[in-house]
């Protein structure tokens, strides 16, 4: 079922994620739950060297949207 269209559209991920990278922050994932968009930082002590990027996952992400 259905919760009905979105409050909000993939440029604001976007929009988000971009925000986050300017401060200098590093995000781990991006949480998307109930209208609400949450940049969870990465903690670097404890990231995995072979860890994806963030970057390339919000694209693919924002790719797989686009189609």
């Amino acid at each position: 079922m259905s919760k009905g269209p979105s409050t909000f559209r993939k440029t604001d991920v976007k929009r988000a994620f971009d925000a986050a990278k300017m401060a200098g922050v590093k995000v781990a994932r991006i949480e998307i739950q109930a209208g609400k968009i949450t940049l969870v930082p990465r903690d670097d002590s404890n990231a995995k060297a072979d860890a994806p990027d963030s970057v390339v996952e919000l694209n693919d992400w924002l790719a797989k949207k686009a189609k």
